[in-house]
This record gives C-alpha cells, structure tokens and sequence, in this order.
C-alpha cells in the first residue's frame, strides 16, 4: 500500500513539473504577431543605396537580407552585399517604424550587418 501511494505521489509530482516553465518576460505584457511588409522597406533601402553609391561604376546589387532588431519589428535592418568597378562589400540601413507605419531611415554604414548584430 505505501508503495501505491509513494508512486502516486511521485508521479503527481513528475506531472507538476512537467507544466513548469522557464519563462523570463513578464507575464502581463501581451505579445502581438508582427506582421511586417519587408518589400517596402527593402525597396527605400535599395533607393537609397543607389544615391549612396553613386559614384561607384558598375554597382550591382548581389543580395539583400532583413532582420528585425527588436521583438515588435520596429528597428528593421536592411543588409545589401554588392559588387562594383571598385569591388565588393556589405552596406546595411536601419530604419525604425513608427506607429503609423511609416519608415524612417536613422543609420547606414558598412557596419550596420546582420552579422553584427547576432553576436
């Protein structure tokens, strides 16, 4: 009978601990989905790479990437690899979203990368 019983015991215990959770953030603040359109923001960054590099001569634009630097995607970082006359290189824009959706280019420099900023 105490086996019964010690074994109910800690299987009721094994289940509680089973619906634990390590969760850090607060509890009371409440997540959204983000659903952001990075076609617009990729479209002012490439705009705004071509009036940066101007005066380079056969400038392409190799690939593009994105990523959002907060939860809420409002500091979106646009990274754009290229090749040129002069050679090859990363270039990267960040821009933040306002609560009317609308984006507003605050940096830009070889030293705004994805890359940077993961680590």
């Amino acid at each position: 009978m105490k086996k019964i019983i010690a074994l109910t015991l800690a299987l009721v215990c094994m289940l509680g601990l089973c619906g634990c959770k390590n969760n850090t953030t607060d509890s009371t603040t409440a997540h959204e989905a983000v659903s952001v359109d990075y076609g617009k923001v990729i479209d002012l960054a490439k705009a705004e790479f071509t009036e940066v590099f101007k005066e380079f001569e056969n400038v392409q634009i190799e690939e593009t990437a994105t990523m959002a630097r907060t939860d809420d995607a409002k500091e979106i970082v646009v990274q754009i690899k290229y090749s040129s006359g002069n050679g090859t290189g990363v270039y990267g824009f960040l821009y933040i979203l306002d609560d009317y959706a609308n984006l507003e280019l605050v940096q830009h420099g070889e030293d705004i990368a994805i890359d940077n900023l993961i680590k």
